[in-house]
């Protein structure tokens, strides 16, 4: 079955949410993946293969998801740094496609994705599930675990690729906030003259700084003879 971007997103959440066992072999994970997972997944056991390697995946998604494997039992993470994939299989079902979670290799995340044409299969059929349960669990022998260190070099090739990603409008002042989250932008902005506004604002504040509710005080000195 041939799914396209939003039934593509609907298909997948309905597998996590319907899968006892899970396999996820998905590149690039971004905000919202990690909430996604926590809300979605009920089963008995999920493995996620990502790619920490190559600056698409925010490791704060992956740190959560870690700290999650600790409070859901049968969650396990592994990192695979030439994974490019978009895999996914159940018992029963399994999706392929173009779509990362929540974000992909060029930087970005989030609702910046938003207006991506994805597309998938949904596969059922059971020799093509066989076939490819037999390569992800070669994937998985291939993968490595996920430590601080490693934590450590995704962070900053994440930031490295972020600041770098492209920017999708023509004009900086079009662009919305968050296509400007986590760029090396420094804005000055400055008037060769006051406005209007500013000038009377100086008035007033002249005027506030003569006036004093203090007591007149005269300091005399004593006379000497």
């Amino acid at each position: 079955m041939f799914l396209s971007s939003k039934k593509y997103l609907e298909q997948f959440r309905s597998l996590i949410e319907s899968s006892g066992d899970l396999s996820i072999a998905v590149a690039f994970w971004g905000e919202g993946a990690q909430t996604l997972i926590a809300k979605a997944w009920n089963g008995r056991s999920l493995r996620i293969i990502c790619n920490l390697g190559s600056g698409g995946t925010n490791p704060q998604v992956i740190r959560e998801l870690i700290e999650l494997a600790k409070k859901k039992p049968g969650i396990r993470i592994l990192t695979l740094d030439n994974l490019h994939a978009k895999v996914a299989i159940s018992e029963t079902t399994a999706i392929v496609g173009s779509a990362n979670l929540s974000v992909n290799g060029l930087g970005f995340e989030g609702v910046e994705c938003a207006g991506w044409h994805e597309a998938g299969m949904l596969v059922h059929e059971q020799s093509q599930l066989t076939q490819m349960r037999e390569w992800f669990e070669r994937l998985w022998q291939q993968g490595a675990a996920i430590s601080e260190d490693r934590l450590i070099k995704a962070h900053i090739q994440w930031v490295k690729n972020r600041t770098s990603r492209p920017l999708r409008v023509n004009k900086l002042l079009d662009a919305p906030s968050n296509a400007l989250k986590n760029r090396n932008i420094y804005i000055a902005i400055y008037r060769l003259e006051a406005s209007d506004q500013a000038k009377a604002e100086a008035v007033q504040a002249e005027k506030d700084a003569r006036r004093s509710d203090l007591p007149d005080v005269r300091n005399e000195s004593p006379r000497v003879s």
